[in-house]
């Protein structure tokens, strides 16, 4: 039997197992350049990083190769495929029956291991194939677009081309062996044998080419014989040396196949188990077992298993082998003696067979599963019951299961764990997958699971614990990782040794099982550290260190971080009870711990040589107490995070963190004070803190030692309220002097701080002004600790505020209070420190009197410390203007004065005066003397202190001046601004009048004219006023304005005695004699400059001023004179630089700029930067780039809303700025607004001389300003003494009465006069003017007339009749007649009475009035019309003539009035053919007034109609007027206002007024038709039209007037339009658009010609070809 089954074991090693058709493996061996594999059914390439040496790949796959590319292809048959460049290989087809790889090399067989079937498709390019022999049942077929060669066990080459037709060529060349050639589409073969060589072609059209069979050249052959042997020696198979064997077996074959005797013998026991259905493999062994009762063959099942009984019967004999013969050799074999061994496989036979099928389906079964199998063949129905659960779960293969396979001595203990699991449902792949995979640790997993069900178990009621699904989310994790079950039972023996196994301490063990390695050893490091020995060596825990390692057990999940610590406190030669019960009693913070320990190790650590940082027994001093304050391992973190985020991970910054781990809680809250008020935000609304904060709280962190000091200062800082950035930097960054600090805080606190109601002192906000210096200088505490000291010992305590508030001082403090105590001025050190706040100025004034010789004086400035800033500043100043040593001294000497002198210091910085300063140091005394005369109690005006200083070479006589002023009582501020000719002028006036008529002449001069000291000085000299005749005057009573005046005034007279026109400018501005006296002395008299200065009066002061600078420099004057338009701005420029000459050089060569530079430096002296200024004035075409360059960026920063106007004009930049100053921000937009007219704008505006009226005006008629311009131009021209200022007011008046301005323009002088004598022209009418003006009045005379006829003449009235007239009193009785004197109301029917032929009613005296209207009506027409509209004579239609020639002789023209005093028509139907009239006028002396809808008939000869009114004419609104006749007209002596109504006639309408025509929202229709049809509007002043329309049989439109405004009108196709207006068109033809212009047509908006809209000249040219814009002229 036993060698039966020996025989059998040896048969059993084959591993084959039959399947159909299985695929062969294809490795890839060798691969270079570009290399690609296709997969043939989806298209999709094979990843590149599939595709390299070792990889596998099998049919249904291409390779393809590039240019360079190469692969050799080992397959599982052994054939070796070496595929070139440029190639393409479709492998469609490899499969090969399966073998036992074990059994032999491929290396080491001449044939395949087993049959195979293969067909490749050479697409294209090279191959070359070593294929082995061939089983009698494999295929190998290799396919091109030419044929298909087939292969039985051969090395040949193929290189397959195609041709440039498309067509393909291959030739085919052997090495060894034989291949069948088939052509594509043949029938024949041919055979290739070696050395042969066959080249076949096919072309495109699919028709072979003929065949070459040749030898192969010998070089192709030994280049195929290198890549073979090459290819075999990288795959280690080849066939070179193989023999091609016959197809038939020969004898000797035959005789190696038969059976021997010993087989033959064997045959009648195969025979027998063939008959129970057992075939030949293994039917012995199966008959002895069958024989030997271990399985029935009868049996259906075990028949079915009889190839694993058999195998496990030779298992098993084999093993019991193994027993006997280690038992006869004293040799133990495993835990069984043979009949245990024997008896439990028997017992359990069944289950072993069993156990072995499922181990051979899950590819288990080898000698290690067999030998823990058949040594436990008792667990095997355990295995069974394991490998069932494992189905239900999914885990039934061979990763899951091998373990459990391999350790069936625990799979009991499997089977109990997996019972535990489905209590808690958790039987699952996910929990049990673990434990499969461990099996060799069940026994440990069970013992785990039985504590687990003691402390988390519930009783079942029997009294056992038994665990539910309540506790699986515990429990999982112990599941999970059953690897670590050891781990875990030596942890629960721990916690069972400290009373501590119960679910409270051992939950989280539970949970954190994956820990359970790493909890085992700091477990360990606890029995070391804390345990007591137990006799034997070993160290034990007991319950007294529970309160510690309750902990550790309890934060399981945190065991890996404590395992860290555990390490590095071995590392440091700290693993003892002192440093880590802490750690164990703070488990919860291990992490932490970790991450700080692992900071330690980085920044104190020593690199191990591996890169790697450790620490080592050096550092334990530093690290034992962060050890030991393992609580506070959270704030250490943080501290540790915050020093990286700093950059300050280091050991210089982190050595006291660590060793000061007892201040971590105060260490972090100051770090977290650092972080608010340092740090940035994240982004997710925390501050952190980075490098750049490095410099700031590396202190703070190095000096750790004092983090609760330091955070006593903070939690001050937020009792202040200020805990902030600016505040704190400093103490950060100073935080080694916190101790003093803190000691200056308590002080403060105790003076400064409120009781917070427990007795204790507590800073609040009100103090924060007075300590934020203090902690802002935090790098000062030690001094200031000191002073504040000494402060309080030398009973200055209530100078503590002040010394606190300037602690940026503190060190400059102590030092000076050094030296006063080293003076001997101990008695100021009180004055001192209550002015701390200028300590460092008094060290730097003490330091520069030291080292200039002036110590002695440094009592003095001791005495006067509050005075040292101002010392400092005034020492400063002096120094930077060269002042002279004694100029020093001095001031060192009279410390006291040094406020005074400050402020002239402070004045005279930023001055740059041209030349220096000396003279200003050298008379500082007197100097702030006048600057403190001047201020008296308020500050000293800055234009005046300017003038004070750069005259301080003449400051005594400007002391001199300023007293005579004071005496006066004169405003002094604005006396000292007067340049010092004025205030020398003062005091040689006070001295000349003393001399000639004592005090009281000098007195009367201060009281009443020291404003004209200059004049009269002047005066003087020039002998105009005689000095003793003043005095006298001034004794006898008259002041000295008065003589002063009358003396000039009579000067004057005398001058210009021949020359009228300056006599009356003189007689106008009598109030400025003396000025005028004063500017004439400076000009030669007759010259142009005294006209020009007599006719600019209006700037005399000006004139004045720069004549009198400029008197000796006839370059300057001539200047002046051509610009008197800028005379304003010029003379504040040279007042304001007339201290720097080289600037008045700059201005006066660009003297018309005047206005922009004035503008502009302002600009720059408001900001202070002198430097800019002076690079301003460093050249003309500096200033003027100055100019437009600010110009344009304030322009465009002050006023974005006109940026397209501004840079269209971006050259005037900074004109415009100069202009805008002038006319100030009320006119700024319309200034902007009008750019087109800057260049007239300017010169109107200079002219203006800033006369707020003046500006108003003018823009108030800015459109207007090119008129003016040339007007105003004019007016320059000729000198017009005071002819701006009356252009200005009149510009209403030219609007409303027309005829001025051309009176304005015909006569100036006779205009300015008659505006001078009229406050308000309008009531004087332009033709009364011009009647006035031909009478050649004198001025008097003028003016006389001007009151009568305004006023009234101051005469009784007249007490006799009035002359009669020529009426007669046959005319007076006459009735009809008499009518046209009364009020008549027309409603609805007509009197014929009333109407009477109009040769009667023109000799009536009644109807002057009319007759006057009418013919001034009439005259309308006398306007000289350019561009007449039609050829068409239409003077004689009384539309267009309102009134008929009175003188018409003709018989066939029948006119007849309708007249009164004043007309009512109301609705009606009026019949006009009964009144035997060809035309009828409504006529009124006063007034008519239609209302309603008047329709008017007549007869065919009743061709007109007219309503005309002397007075006013007034057309109700909704009223319409149709009338069938031909042609109907309205006219008015005043405005005629034509709104919202309806005017009709056949032929012709025409309005005429002899003032303004207003019509809006009406229609005017004619409806002929057949004529021309035509419109006639007519107006003396102004036309103003919104909303007319016109029917469309109107052909022709006449307005005229001197203004027409236009609006909401459409002209209808195809008629003809004339406009005139008083200047006729722009450009020649075109009407002003969008805007109101004096003498314009304007198309002001809406404006259309057969409704295409005209709003610009190119709109006007495309559509305004009908239209023409003409001039009317008088």
């Amino acid at each position: 039997m036993k060698k039966s089954l020996v025989s059998f074991i040896l048969l059993t090693s084959i591993l084959w197992s039959q399947q159909s058709d299985p695929k062969g493996a294809i490795i890839i061996a060798a691969l270079e350049g570009e290399v690609s594999v296709l997969n043939n059914l989806t298209q999709i390439p094979v990843p590149k990083d599939q595709i390299k040496a070792g990889g596998l790949i099998f049919d249904g796959h291409t390779v393809k190769t590039g240019p360079a590319g190469k692969i050799i292809l080992l397959m599982s048959n052994g054939t070796v495929s070496t595929i070139k460049s440029n190639s393409s290989l479709n492998i469609k087809q490899f499969t090969q029956e399966k073998f036992d790889p074990g059994k032999k090399k491929l290396s080491e067989m001449k044939g395949e291991p087993s049959s195979s079937n293969t067909i490749m498709n050479l697409e294209m390019g090279d191959m070359i194939l070593d294929v082995k022999k061939l089983d009698k049942g494999s295929n190998f077929n290799v396919e091109s677009p030419v044929g298909t060669a087939g292969i039985r066990g051969t090395i040949p080459y193929f290189q397959v081309t195609q041709a440039p037709d498309g067509g393909f060529q291959q030739v085919t060349s052997m090495l060894k062996g034989e291949i069948a050639f088939t052509p594509r589409g043949g029938s024949g073969s041919t055979l290739l044998g070696p050395g042969q060589s066959l080249s076949i072609g096919i072309g495109a059209n699919g028709i072979l080419l003929p065949p070459s069979l040749g030898k192969a050249p010998q070089s192709l052959l030994t280049s195929i014989e290198a890549e073979i042997e090459a290819s075999g020696d990288l795959t280690g198979v080849s066939s070179t040396g193989d023999a091609i064997l016959p197809s038939d077996a020969d004898s000797e074959s035959s005789e190696e196949d038969a059976p021997s005797e010993e087989e033959l013998n064997e045959a009648d026991d195969s025979r027998g188990a063939a008959a129970k259905g057992v075939d030949d493999n293994g039917s012995e062994e199966a008959v002895a077992l069958d024989k030997a009762g271990l399985i029935d063959l009868d049996n259906e099942d075990q028949l079915a298993k009889v190839d694993s009984y058999v195998e496990v019967s030779s298992k098993a004999a084999n093993k019991l082998e193994e027993k006997v013969q280690a038992r006869r050799s004293g040799r133990r074999n495993g835990d069984k003696n043979e009949d245990d061994f024997i008896s439990d496989l028997s017992g359990n036979f069944n289950d072993v067979v069993d156990v072995t099928i499922e181990a051979e389906a899950l590819d288990i079964k080898d000698e290690a599963m067999f030998d823990s199998l058949l040594e436990s063949s008792e667990n095997a129905a355990d295995v069974k019951e394991v490998v069932t659960v494992a189905a239900e779960i999914g885990a039934k293969d061979k990763d899951s299961l091998e373990s459990v396979f391999k350790n069936v001595d625990q799979a009991d203990a499997v089977k109990e764990v997996v019972s535990v699991a489905a209590d808690l449902g958790a039987q699952d792949k996910e929990n049990l997958g673990a434990v499969f995979k461990n099996a060799d640790k069940a026994e440990d997993l069970k013992e785990v699971m039985e504590v687990a069900k003691e402390t988390l178990g519930s009783d079942d009621g029997t009294g056992t614990k038994k665990l539910d699904s309540s506790k699986a989310s515990i429990l999982s994790s112990t599941l999970q990782n059953a690897d670590k079950a050891d781990s875990m039972k030596s942890v629960m023996e721990d916690a069972a040794a400290l009373g501590a196994q119960d679910a409270e301490n051992l939950t989280s063990v539970f949970a954190n099982a994956d820990k359970a390695d790493d909890l085992k050893e700091v477990m360990a490091v606890a029995k070391e550290t804390l345990g007591t020995d137990d006799g034997s060596g070993t160290k034990k825990l007991d319950s007294s260190k529970a309160s510690i390692l309750s902990s550790t057990l309890k934060n399981a999940d945190k065991a890996d971080s404590m395992k860290s610590v555990m390490e590095d406190a071995a590392a440091l030669g700290a693993q003892d009870a002192d440093n880590l019960t802490a750690v164990f009693a703070n488990a919860d913070k291990a992490d932490d711990l970790k991450e700080v320990m692992a900071v330690a190790k980085e920044t104190l650590g020593t690199d191990d040589g591996t890169g790697t940082k450790k620490l080592d027994s050096s550092k334990a001093s530093i690290l034992s107490n962060t050890l030991k304050n393992a609580d506070k391992a959270s704030e250490l973190k943080e501290v540790m995070e915050t020093s990286a985020d700093l950059g300050l991970q280091d050991a210089d910054n982190l050595s006291a963190v660590f060793s000061n781990a007892d201040k971590a809680s105060e260490l972090k809250a100051v770090m977290d004070v650092a972080k608010e008020t340092l740090g940035t935000d994240d982004g997710s609304g925390s501050k952190k803190l980075d490098a750049s904060s490095a410099s700031i709280l590396a202190n703070t962190l190095q000096n750790a030692d004092k983090a609760a000091e330091m955070k006593e200062v903070m939690e001050a800082s937020a009792d202040l309220g200020i805990q902030d950035a600016a505040t704190l930097t400093s103490v950060f960054s100073n935080a080694d002097k916190v101790d003093d600090l803190k000691a200056v805080m308590d002080v403060a606190k105790e003076s400064l701080g409120t009781d917070d109601g427990t007795g204790v002192k507590k800073f609040d906000a009100s103090s924060a002004s007075i300590l934020a210096n203090t902690l802002k200088n935090a790098d000062k505490a030690s001094d200031l600790r000191e002073v504040v000291a000494k402060a309080e010992e030398s009973g200055a305590s209530s100078s503590l505020s002040t010394m606190l508030s300037n602690a940026d001082k503190a060190t400059d403090l102590k030092e000076v209070v050094a030296k006063a105590e080293a003076s001997g001025a101990s008695a100021s050190l009180g004055t001192m420190f209550a002015n701390a706040d200028k300590a460092t100025d008094l060290k730097e004034v003490v330091a520069k009197a030291e080292a200039s010789g002036a110590s002695a004086s440094l009592g003095t400035m001791f005495a006067n410390a509050d005075k040292a800033s101002d010392l400092k500043a005034v020492v400063a100043s002096a120094e930077a203007s060269g002042a002279a040593a004694e100029n020093l001294s001095s001031m060192f000497a009279n410390a006291e004065k040094a406020t005074d002198y400050k402020k002239v210091t402070d004045q005279l910085d930023g001055l740059g005066f041209e030349g220096g300063n000396s003279d200003i140091f050298a008379n500082l005394d007197d100097v702030a003397e006048v600057f403190a005369t001047v201020a008296g109690e308020g500050e000293i005006n800055a234009d005046a202190a300017k003038n004070i200083l750069g005259n301080a070479a003449e400051v005594q006589e400007m002391k001199k001046a300023i007293d005579h002023a004071k005496e006066a009582g004169a405003d002094l501020a604005v006396f000292a601004q007067k340049d010092v000719a004025e205030q020398k002028a003062v005091n040689e006036v006070v001295e000349k009048l003393k001399e000639a008529g004592g005090d009281g002449a000098a007195t009367s001069f201060l009281q009443g004219g020291i404003d004209d000291a200059l004049q009269l000085s002047q005066a003087f000299e020039d002998g105009n006023i005689d000095v003793q005749t003043l005095a006298d005057s001034v004794s006898s009573g008259n002041s000295v304005d008065d003589a002063f005046k009358a003396g000039s005034l009579t000067k004057l007279n005398e001058r210009f005695s021949a020359d009228d026109d300056f006599l009356e400018a003189i007689s106008v501005n009598s109030a400025k004699s003396k000025d005028i006296l004063f500017a004439l002395s400076f000009v030669e008299a007759g010259s142009a400059d005294e006209t020009a200065l007599m006719g600019n009066l209006d700037k005399l002061d000006s004139i004045m001023y720069l004549s009198h600078r400029f008197e000796q420099n006839p370059e300057r004057m001539q200047v002046v004179f051509q610009n008197l338009d800028v005379a304003n701005s010029l003379e504040q420029l040279v007042y304001e630089l007339g201290f720097f000459p080289s600037r008045l050089d700059i201005i006066f060569e660009n003297a018309d700029l005047a206005p922009a530079i004035l503008a502009t430096y302002r600009d720059y002296e408001l900001l202070g930067d002198q430097t800019i200024i002076s690079e301003m004035f460093s050249s003309s075409e500096a200033l003027r780039n100055f100019l437009s360059n600010d110009g344009l960026s304030k322009l465009i920063r002050d006023y974005p809303e006109y940026s397209i106007e501004i840079q269209s004009n971006s050259e005037l930049a900074g004109e415009i700025v100069g202009m805008l100053g002038m006319v100030g921000a009320e006119y700024a937009g319309d200034l902007l607004a009008n750019l087109d007219k800057f260049e007239d704008l300017s010169i109107l505006i200079n002219r203006t001389s800033g006369n707020r009226e003046n500006l108003e005006s003018l823009f108030n008629h800015i459109s207007f300003a090119d008129e003016l311009r040339i007007l105003s131009d004019k007016y320059t021209r000729e000198n017009i003494t005071g002819g701006q200022d009356a252009l200005f007011s009149s510009l209403d008046l030219f609007k409303a009465d027309p005829g001025y301005y051309l009176l304005a323009q015909d006569d100036p002088k006779f205009f300015v006069r008659l505006s001078q004598g009229v406050s308000d022209l309008s009531q004087v009418s332009s033709t009364l003017a011009y009647e006035l003006q031909e009478l050649g009045l004198t001025r008097d005379e003028l003016f006389e007339v001007l009151s009568d006829i305004i006023g009234g003449p101051l005469i009784e009235a007249p007490n006799s009749a009035p002359p009669s007239d020529d009426i007669t009193q046959e005319d007076l009785n006459r009735f009809d007649t008499l009518s046209l004197g009364l009020s008549h109301v027309i409603n609805g029917q007509i009197d014929p009475s009333l109407v009477i032929a109009t040769e009667v009613a023109s000799a009536s005296g009644l109807f002057e009035d009319f007759y006057f209207a009418f013919s001034e009506l009439s005259a309308l027409d006398g306007f000289d019309s350019v561009n007449n509209l039609t050829t068409t004579d239409v003077s004689d239609s009384i539309s267009t003539q309102p009134i008929a020639n009175t003188t018409n002789t003709d018989a066939a023209e029948k006119e007849g009035i309708l007249g009164g005093s004043e007309l009512t028509i109301k609705s009606g139907r009026y019949d006009l053919s009964g009144l035997g009239y060809d035309s009828l006028i409504f006529a009124s002396s006063d007034n008519i007034s239609i209302s309603g809808e008047l329709l008017l008939s007549g007869s065919d000869s009743m061709r007109e109609v007219l309503f005309v009114s002397a007075g006013t004419l007034q057309i109700e609104e909704g009223t319409s007027i149709d009338f069938s006749g031909e042609s109907l007209g309205l006219g008015s002596f005043e405005s005629l206002q034509v709104i919202n109504v309806d005017l009709k006639s056949e032929g012709e309408i025409g309005l005429r007024s002899l003032e303004d025509l207003v019509i809006s929202n009406s229609l005017m229709s004619t409806t002929d038709g057949l004529k021309s049809d035509f419109v006639h509007l007519l107006a003396y002043q102004q036309m103003e039209i919104d909303n007319l329309r016109f029917s469309e049989q109107v052909k022709q439109i006449t307005m005229e007037a001197m203004t027409i405004n236009l609006m909401n009108l459409n002209f209808p196709n195809g008629s003809e339009i004339q406009l005139n207006s008083q200047y006729g068109p722009l450009q020649g033809k075109y009407p002003n658009f969008n805007t109101r212009v004096f003498g314009r047509v304007n198309f002001i908006e809406n404006i259309r010609y057969n409704n295409n809209l005209i709003n610009s000249n190119a709109s006007f040219d495309q559509f305004g070809s009908s239209i023409s814009i003409g001039k009317i002229a008088r």
